[in-house]
């Protein structure tokens, strides 16, 4: 689901020239998914993203592709995702 606000739907004019400014959005590109790195890890637009709680096999364990495919059914490259990080977490692995 994306939510977008729009800031204007009509160029402004400016002050005293009589000519047309293009609106400027306050609104931030949402990150987008970009790839599967493994079961609790993806690639996002803003970097490498571990899913805070989960603990999937990595790369070439037993249970890597189940967990790898489940993330590849959810999420298609390109996708608009929202980061969130829980209060009391830290930022890093």
């Amino acid at each position: 689901m994306t939510a977008l606000a729009l800031t204007g739907c009509m160029p402004e004019l400016e002050a005293g020239t009589g000519s047309r400014t293009e609106p400027q959005s306050d609104v931030a590109e949402a990150p987008t998914f970009i790839s599967v790195i493994d079961g609790d890890t993806i690639k996002t637009s803003e970097g490498t993203v571990r899913l805070i709680g989960i603990d999937t096999p990595e790369r070439g364990e037993c249970g890597y592709d189940d967990a790898a495919r489940l993330f590849e059914a959810l999420l298609t490259a390109g996708d608009p995702i929202t980061l969130e990080l829980p209060r009391g977490q830290n930022d890093r692995d």
